[in-house]
């Protein structure tokens, strides 16, 4: 599958498939089947990304990777599993380790979501086939809500290490972490579904609007509007 990007880095503002081609080309497996399977998960990310989970065909996929159908069927159950594995492994990079930059915290939330917006935005397609493959598989959902979950918990605990005060006053508020989650998940989502429409300034102010939302929760121990919309939720939204 495609290489990590370092625990310590966000994913680069790219196209995934475009990055996973170009390693593949430049450094192909020593196995052919090794590169076989490789060249049919492209092919299957390509797919989700044009089409959507909903819309995958194995005709299409065999087409692009120019393989036969047995040959599909000797690497995947069937598309359903072939789609989950590929949405696993980006999963990986849309969740990365979140790297906490050094400036203010206004400076390094706006710094850190616009590029993991960028990042949406680069992978629409992927991002809403995630979203797709969730409604249909229980298992996937809990597995790309676990992923979710575990981002955004990093990145608070990141800004804990360097805000310890302010994160005193932010445990004090019930649900809190939930909503920070819910506030920057739910623009990505929106970043994904008009993907067309959005332009890079467009990305910047989103995230700076996540970071303020993020910031005001931090510098405030009782904000009237975050006890309002804080909820206990089962999942992150």
């Amino acid at each position: 599958m495609l290489a990590s990007l370092g625990q310590a880095e966000m994913p680069t503002i790219g196209s995934f498939i475009d990055a996973w081609a170009q390693g593949h080309a430049e450094a192909p497996a020593p196995r052919k089947r090794i590169r076989t399977r490789e060249t049919l998960s492209i092919a299957i990310a390509t797919v989700l990304a044009r089409r959507g989970y909903h819309e995958l065909r194995v005709a299409e996929i065999v087409e692009l990777a120019q393989v036969s159908q047995a040959a599909f069927y000797d690497y995947f159950r069937d598309r359903h599993s072939a789609a989950a594995e590929v949405l696993t492994a980006f999963l990986d990079h849309l969740y990365p380790t979140p790297c906490i930059g050094s400036g203010s915290a206004d400076q390094t939330l706006t710094d850190l979501f616009a590029r993991w917006l960028a990042f949406c935005h680069a992978n629409a397609g992927l991002v809403l086939a995630v979203a797709q493959l969730s409604d249909r598989s229980p298992d996937f959902a809990r597995l790309a809500e676990r992923r979710k979950r575990e981002w955004f918990a990093a990145v608070i605990e990141s800004l804990s290490r360097r805000f310890p005060r302010a994160a005193a006053d932010l445990a004090g508020v019930e649900g809190s972490e939930r909503t920070l989650a819910l506030v920057a998940s739910g623009l990505a989502q929106q970043v994904a579904r008009h993907a067309d429409k959005i332009q890079p300034d467009d990305i910047r102010t989103f995230a700076a609007l996540i970071a303020r939302v993020w910031v005001f929760a931090f510098d405030y121990t009782d904000p009237p509007m975050l006890r309002a919309v804080a909820r206990p939720r089962s999942a992150f939204g």
